[in-house]
């Protein structure tokens, strides 16, 4: 009925094979920092944060624990 697309296929093994990547939330990024999520939002909207992942609809799903590391010195367990 339907044929296999070779295509999906490949991005399967890719995806499947890509080391999961932990995402920290805003609200969890604000208790480890000490600040509010307000004030997450005004550094974002400032420019003074790295831009969170989103997903194709555009909601926001939170920053790689490695990126807010790089840019805080606060490693998160």
């Amino acid at each position: 009925m339907f044929q296999k697309n070779p295509t999906n296929d490949a991005a399967k093994r890719i995806v499947q094979s890509a080391p999961l990547t932990p995402l920290i939330r805003k609200h969890e990024l604000a208790e480890q920092l000490n600040i509010s999520t307000k004030t997450i939002e005004r550094w974002l909207e400032k420019g003074l944060l790295p831009a969170p992942f989103k997903t194709k609809t555009g909601r926001t799903v939170g920053w790689a624990t490695h990126q807010i590391e790089a840019w805080s010195g606060v490693t998160f367990k």
